[in-house]
C-alpha cells in the first residue's frame, strides 16, 4: 500500500497521468468478419460467435456464426471524433438504440475500403471484446456510420464507447 502511494505521489509531482483516451491506448473500435455458413474455415482464426454474443438472434444470426478472433481493421480514440446515442424505438420489453459514430477523413477512407471488400456481409463492431452490433454492410461507409444496438442500456453503451471516445452525446427519453 505504501508503495502504490509513493508511486502516486511521484506522478503527481512529476505530471504524469494515465490517460485511456491516449494513443497509447489498448481501447480501439474494431471490425471483425463475421461467416454466417462456415464450409471449412481455419477454425482457430475464429470464436463461435453465438458463445461472444448471446443476444444474436436478435439480428437473425444463425447458430453456427463465427466470429475473426482478431479484428480486420481498427480505430483508435484520436481516429473517432464523435460518438451520438439516440433512442429509435421504446416497448415494454426493451429498447432499441440507434448509435452514430464519426470517424475522421483518414479513418472514414479506410473503413470506406475495408466496407467495399465487404459489401454485403456481416461484421462485428466491438471495444474490448464487448459486441456493440453485427450488421450487414449495404452499401461502402466513409467517416459516419449508424449501427443499431438493443440489448444494452444507454448506460452500458456510454460506458463501452467512453473507451475509445471523449465526445459522447445521448439523445433519448430517459
Amino acid at each position: 500500500m505504501r508503495i502504490f502511494f509513493y508511486l502516486t505521489i511521484v506522478l503527481l509531482i512529476f505530471g504524469f497521468s494515465l490517460d485511456l483516451h491516449s494513443e497509447g491506448s489498448i481501447h480501439t473500435l474494431n471490425f471483425k468478419q463475421v461467416l454466417l455458413n462456415p464450409s471449412s474455415p481455419k477454425i482457430g482464426e475464429y470464436d463461435y460467435g453465438a458463445v461472444l454474443y448471446p443476444k444474436y438472434r436478435r439480428q437473425g444470426l444463425p447458430d453456427g456464426f463465427l466470429i475473426k478472433k482478431h479484428p480486420d481493421i481498427s480505430f483508435k480514440s484520436s481516429e473517432i471524433k464523435s460518438v451520438k446515442i439516440g433512442q429509435t424505438m421504446k416497448n415494454t420489453i426493451s429498447r432499441f438504440y440507434n448509435i452514430t459514430i464519426v470517424l475522421t477523413d483518414s479513418a472514414g477512407q479506410e473503413l470506406y475500403k475495408y466496407t467495399e471488400l465487404n459489401e454485403n456481409n456481416r461484421v462485428a463492431i466491438e471495444i474490448d471484446n464487448e459486441i456493440i452490433s453485427v450488421p450487414t454492410i449495404i452499401s461502402p461507409i466513409s467517416d459516419t456510420m449508424t449501427v443499431g444496438g438493443s440489448d444494452k442500456s444507454v448506460d452500458e453503451i456510454v460506458a463501452i464507447f467512453s473507451k475509445v471516445s471523449n465526445n459522447i452525446s445521448v439523445d433519448t427519453d430517459d
